[in-house]
């Protein structure tokens, strides 16, 4: 995950709508270019418009916490901790709990369009996109996703949250301002906290754990959760969008170009790795 500059609401509503309008006409242009493949695309557009339906809920339940932030800070500027009845953070996270799992499904919704491309014959293929990393193919998409960080952050933490640890919250909110000592609510999966900066703006920030899962010898165990990276709600949420929305673009140009089965798969390994370019976004 990675830090990045602060982001308006506005400009990450922008970042949906433009989604929105891409998808659909890629989608559009293949399922006329190639019928038999039309409900297939209509599925494909129907998760990604899900996807930022969610993500644009959840950051109205976003902004009207930074209200209640606000409105405090306005009253105590000094204020360097906040303890709020806030049953937006409950809502919030039911639309984080949808788009999370809205996004993995989307994932493994993509293998269908892919196996249009392969030679391996369909039930020879992984039964899930991350089944891809356990072998090797030719294909750079799959092999791109397999590599991405950020996609495989989002399936640790869709892992989380239906294998290992819930993230139900209670209606209320602990935010506090930046370099004062942290109010840790022992029973939330999220850290808040506040600032002022030159401009006298608010910046509220709700954070993600750095990482759900450690290496322990050859399994996976759920990580003490810390909280230094930065790694912002809203920004990791339409960043899970855009790497999804990319594979799917990626894929709906390479059917559009050239509808030949041409990838393998197999469950051993090849003598290659297939280079891809990553998606940066």
């Amino acid at each position: 995950m990675q830090t990045s500059r602060v982001r308006s609401l506005a400009e990450l509503f922008d970042d949906l709508d433009l989604i929105d309008k891409s998808i659909n006409i890629q989608a559009n242009k293949v399922s006329n270019k190639h019928r038999e493949l039309e409900l297939l695309c209509s599925q494909a557009e129907w998760h990604i418009r899900g996807m930022t339906y969610h993500a644009r809920t959840l950051m109205h339940k976003y902004g009207l916490l930074i209200q209640q932030v606000s409105t405090r800070v306005e009253a105590i500027p000094e204020l360097g901790a906040a303890w709020m009845y806030t049953p937006e953070s409950q809502e919030l996270i039911f639309e984080f709990y949808a788009l999370v799992n809205l996004s993995r499904i989307a994932l493994d919704h993509l293998r269908h369009l892919l196996s249009k491309l392969f030679k391996t014959p369909f039930n020879n293929l992984p039964k899930s996109i991350t089944g891809y990393k356990a072998g090797t193919t030719d294909c750079p998409i799959c092999e791109r996703i397999s590599n991405d960080p950020v996609i495989a952050y989002l399936i640790d933490l869709r892992n989380c949250l239906v294998h290992y640890r819930t993230f139900a919250t209670k209606d209320n909110t602990v935010a506090t301002r930046e370099g004062f000592d942290e109010l840790e609510d022992p029973e939330g999966f999220l850290r808040s906290s506040f600032r002022v900066d030159e401009q006298s703006r608010l910046v509220f920030n709700i954070y993600l754990p750095d990482e759900i899962f450690v290496m322990s010898g050859n399994n996976k165990t759920l990580a003490k959760f810390t909280y230094n990276n930065g790694n912002n709600l809203l920004g990791e949420s339409v960043r899970f969008i855009k790497h999804i929305f990319y594979s799917y673009f990626e894929l709906f140009n390479e059917i559009s170009e050239d509808f030949t089965p041409r990838y393998s798969f197999s469950s051993g390994g090849f003598s290659f790795r297939v280079p891809y370019k990553p998606f940066v976004g």
